[in-house]
């Protein structure tokens, strides 16, 4: 079948397919490729820290398993599960340390009080 223009529809595709599978397409392919992961990582990232903010752990645990999907092509680096890791980490913490400072202020309190009764 010709077209208006008196090229064949085979000819269109003969030259897509030879740039295709020449060593430019490929790596135009491999370059825009990771251009796709990394910007699909960073939209993760982000439903990921939303996740955790509103204490949706499912969400958490879909974004890692989407994250190691990402590893195993080798863009990720497991950076889901270390922010997963260090949230739950100082969600625990953060109690201790405000509880140790509620505790440091009341001393500081009760010592200052005690100091000011004895100046008078």
């Amino acid at each position: 079948m010709r077209s208006d223009d008196g090229y064949s529809c085979g000819s269109g595709t003969a030259a897509a397919v030879l740039y295709g599978l020449s060593v430019i397409g490929m790596s135009t392919f491999v370059m825009i490729r990771m251009y796709m992961l990394l910007t699909l990582l960073t939209v993760v990232l982000m439903y990921l820290i939303a996740c955790l903010m509103e204490k949706k752990y499912f969400g958490a645990v879909l974004c890692i398993l989407a994250e190691a999907c990402i590893v195993w092509t080798l863009y990720g680096a497991g950076v889901c599960l270390l922010i997963t890791a260090a949230w739950v980490v100082l969600r625990k913490l953060l109690p201790l340390l405000e509880n140790k400072l509620a505790a440091r202020r009341e001393k500081t309190k009760m010592n200052r009080s005690r100091g000011e009764g004895d100046t008078e």
